[in-house]
């Protein structure tokens, strides 16, 4: 008896199925499905092909900017295609274009980090982010945080495979269960640092769910909240459904989002790029003690940290008086 033929599985299921890899992750994912599945077609059937794939991403992760964004360049490429000219070798460049831009993002962003990320600093993280794996892993072993916290991000649990992305990097990581967020974020030099699936222009943050409650709970206890996220993490939208797996975060509740670009605050409901130094640009050495053990409990130079009026002012050294010289 014959046997029928199970009809093959479009590539973009996998997409939009996925529930484990972050954002920066699907979208690399995504160029490498797209690329292997043009090549086997012949040239006649690679533009109504793109044209699906194109369809497919607009629809596959509402909430993750990277892939929305992904669907929309496909289309514009394909429009501007003319009708005699071969698709495959055009559609093959605009994919390696686009690899090359997200690797050179991610490049960014790891710089920025390194500049930002204060010294002996303790992470808390949500999720599992592979723009954050780049970016801590690419550390010099000096400039590493003390140790990196993954809540276990439930359901999903995506923490866990986190904290061992983390461990082949060779950074100190362990996951923790979610109600051991207060515990962690009480500690000295805590710093609740996020990946972000979208970031909108208010500087709002869609995100694991329980990003927010952590947030609120970072803000409550005086530990700095910051995103890194790029500019394919940008959507001028916020999508009708969220799904039951994000949450949105408020801005009013991140102090700083580091970008390839640059750093951006929140304020007054839009991000305003900062010029100048701000609350992490303070001095490393003041948050560092003798033997590498942070100093105080907010970061040095953080919006919540103690003013400067309840730290001891340094005694003023009395100058040397010369002979003769009468009194002051």
């Amino acid at each position: 008896m014959a046997h029928r033929r199970r009809p093959r599985s479009e590539p973009w299921r996998a997409i939009a199925a996925n529930r484990t890899l972050g954002a920066a992750a699907l979208e690399r994912a995504a160029l490498s499905a797209l690329l292997a599945d043009l090549t086997e077609l012949p040239d006649s059937r690679v533009a109504a092909r793109a044209r699906q794939w194109a369809r497919a991403l607009s629809a596959a992760q509402p909430a993750m900017a990277p892939i929305q964004r992904l669907g929309r360049e496909l289309a514009a490429e394909l429009d501007q295609l003319s009708p005699g000219r071969h698709a495959k070798p055009a559609l093959r460049r605009w994919v390696h274009r686009e690899s090359r831009r997200a690797a050179l993002e991610a490049s960014q962003l790891s710089k920025i980090v390194a500049r930002r990320l204060p010294i002996a600093s303790r992470v808390l993280t949500v999720s599992r982010s592979s723009t954050l794996l780049s970016a801590l892993s690419g550390l010099s072993v000096g400039r590493r945080p003390l140790e990196v916290s993954a809540l276990r991000s439930d359901p999903g649990g995506e923490g866990a495979a986190f904290a061992r992305d983390l461990r082949r990097a060779g950074l100190r990581a362990r996951v923790y269960p979610d109600r051991a967020a207060r515990q962690l974020l009480a500690r000295p030099g805590a710093l609740l640092l996020l990946g972000a699936d979208a970031v909108f222009p208010d500087g709002s943050l869609l995100h694991k769910v329980g990003t927010r409650t952590v947030a609120r709970l970072a803000r409550f206890l005086g530990a700095p909240v910051v995103v890194v996220a790029g500019g394919s993490k940008r959507l001028i939208a916020r999508p009708v459904r969220i799904n039951r797996l994000f949450d949105l975060t408020p801005g009013e509740l991140i102090d700083e989002i580091w970008t390839d670009r640059g750093v951006q605050i929140p304020a007054r409901g839009r991000l305003r790029r900062v010029r100048t130094r701000t609350a992490f640009a303070a001095s490393r050495s003041e948050f560092v003690g003798a033997r590498g053990t942070p100093k105080a409990t907010a970061l040095a130079g953080s919006p919540r940290a103690a003013p400067p009026s309840s730290v001891p002012a340094r005694p003023r050294r009395a100058k040397a008086r010369r002979p003769g010289s009468p009194p002051r």
